[in-house]
């Protein structure tokens, strides 16, 4: 089992400024973090990524887990459409409590100090970088579980999801 995996966000840096671990896969996917067998996908949405990575359960264990998920940035940007950056109503009626107050802190765990220093040192690929410090953040805690094994069995689940989607 690889006991690197989840260092990078220790080092506090997101996973894209290890660039050389990656390189674009098929259907748009780019491994992002090795370690974790992180790979990012841009949507439609130019402010919306899908993501996809290994963690392990614990380390007790050889098992890991695959997460997945889809992170909007804009809802962090501007959580409620003001250009306020509070949060507000989200599109479903309820309090999205998402916003610049929720993702400073989100960013400053990895080292960014702004949103703004994140746009200058990435350009176009900012929204990118911070869809993975968002979801490297929340880890586990709001992706979902989609398969579970073995590292290289996870490793093998994500080459084919990334192959398939």
């Amino acid at each position: 089992m690889n006991k690197n995996i989840g260092t990078l966000k220790n080092e506090g840096i997101c996973s894209s400024a290890m660039r050389q671990a990656g390189g674009e896969k098929a259907n748009g996917w780019i491994l992002t973090d090795d370690a974790s067998y992180q790979h990012v996908k841009a949507t439609a949405d130019p402010m919306a990524f899908d993501l996809i990575e290994l963690s392990p359960i614990s380390p007790d264990t050889d098992k890991c887990e695959v997460y997945k998920d889809t992170v909007c940035v804009q809802e962090y940007l501007d959580g409620d459409g003001s250009g306020d950056g509070k949060g507000g109503n989200d599109q479903k009626g309820g309090n999205s409590h998402k916003g610049l107050d929720e993702l400073i802190p989100i960013i400053s765990s990895f080292g960014y100090k702004s949103v703004d220093g994140v746009k200058e040192q990435y350009g176009a690929g900012a929204m990118q970088v911070l869809a993975e410090c968002i979801f490297e953040y929340y880890g586990n805690h709001s992706a979902r579980v989609i398969f579970t094994g073995s590292e290289a069995e996870c490793r093998g689940y994500i080459d084919d999801y990334v192959t398939k989607y």
